[in-house]
């Protein structure tokens, strides 16, 4: 079979996929008629490269489907396909660290490549595949440094795909005016942040234990974009009492963003007008009861340049604040535009984190609902 080039192949590809068909499920659709097309072209002409190679790279990328891609894989396609697409099938939790490394990487090339509604698929599985890298790789090195600040970049990248309706992933949109439960959509692995990572949470019975012994603040930044006015509901249970315990709620609210803090003093949202809480007007008294269910709700409403954050914490309003969103900043370098909860000096155990955007809202998961495993 004569080879041909992967230029050639994305060209033509390009071609056949031509058109204003930009949304999500549109242009998925028209991909697997275009694979079907394909699929009787290759039967009628096995040797055909150029098709083979579209249909490898459609299944890849726009139908986010390695295991089927492999199948027409042959002899004089890109040596790049017929190394990496192999392996792409294979579970990723079963990938060496060297493989994460390559493979991690050989996906994000191929957002250059990848039509629009591939882009979302394409870069969480770069993601996922440089995130189990770092939990391979424990030593403290450049390769370790460099991949963070890729997943960095991914992150940044997937945030910018959730606000435009013609990227954003599919059946990840949250229901204006609905709870939806998150804490099923948290990975320690993926979401952890701190010095610790992951080792600082333990995932068990549908619920997150983190434990903070160092005051390194263990935190999850949760895989939701939020853009827009919502509420969020946390339920947690916090353990043997600390002097300085608390549970942390990160906010994002509009071009600002703030953490609210519940248990020893300070309390309150942290920071406003760049201070503490025992330093702005959100300061307030909790004390937290160990083994007991504690529930915090924070709603969040915009209104232009202006905010207002209304918190109740176990059926008591503890905060009522309202201002500019420039006015809130966070302390931690979470990212804004995502939700998170934390642990600072003891530990909890998170139950439950419910979202419920308001209308307008723009609210996205960073992430494909889990599989339901098979019986």
């Amino acid at each position: 079979m004569k080879r041909v080039s992967f230029a050639v192949v994305v060209a033509v590809m390009a071609t056949a996929c031509s058109g204003p068909l930009l949304a999500q499920s549109v242009e998925r659709e028209q991909a697997v008629k275009l694979a079907s097309d394909l699929k009787a072209q290759l039967a009628a002409k096995p040797d055909d490269a150029a098709v083979r190679a579209q249909l490898v790279l459609l299944h890849l990328l726009t139908l986010d489907n390695p295991a089927e891609a492999s199948q027409f894989l042959a002899e004089g396609l890109d040596p790049n396909l017929l190394k990496y697409v192999p392996a792409a099938a294979k579970p990723i939790d079963s990938a060496p660290e060297l493989a994460c490394l390559q493979l991690g990487r050989w996906y994000r090339s191929l957002t250059g490549i990848a039509y629009p509604c591939a882009q979302w698929s394409v870069l969480t599985r770069a993601r996922g595949y440089l995130a189990r890298y770092l939990s391979l790789h424990a030593t403290a090195d450049k390769d370790r440094s460099d991949v963070e600040r890729e997943i960095k970049s991914i992150d940044d990248a997937l945030i910018k795909l959730c606000a435009n309706p013609a990227t954003a992933p599919p059946r990840c949109h949250l229901p204006a005016g609905q709870w939806t439960e998150m804490i099923r959509y948290i990975d320690p692995s993926k979401d952890a942040q701190g010095k610790l990572g992951n080792m600082a949470w333990v995932q068990k019975s549908g619920a997150l234990t983190g434990a903070d012994a160092t005051r390194d603040t263990p935190r999850l930044q949760l895989p939701l974009y939020l853009q827009g006015s919502y509420e969020v509901e946390m339920r947690f249970i916090c353990g043997p009492p600390t002097p300085n315990g608390q549970v942390l709620l990160f906010l994002p609210v509009g071009a600002g963003y703030t953490t609210l803090r519940i248990g020893a003093k300070p309390a309150g949202l942290d920071k406003v007008y760049d201070k503490s809480p025992s330093d702005n007007p959100t300061l307030f008294d909790t004390a937290l009861t160990p083994n007991r269910t504690s529930v915090v709700v924070a709603q969040v409403a915009l209104n232009g340049d202006q905010a207002s954050i209304f918190v109740v914490w176990d059926g008591r309003a503890v905060v009522r604040w309202q201002g500019a969103q420039n006015d809130l900043t966070a302390w931690c370098g979470m990212k804004r535009e995502l939700l998170g909860v934390g642990v600072y000096w003891g530990t909890a155990t998170i139950a439950s984190v419910r979202v419920r955007p308001q209308p307008g809202c723009k609210a996205v998961r960073l992430r494909m609902p889990p599989e339901t495993p098979k019986k």
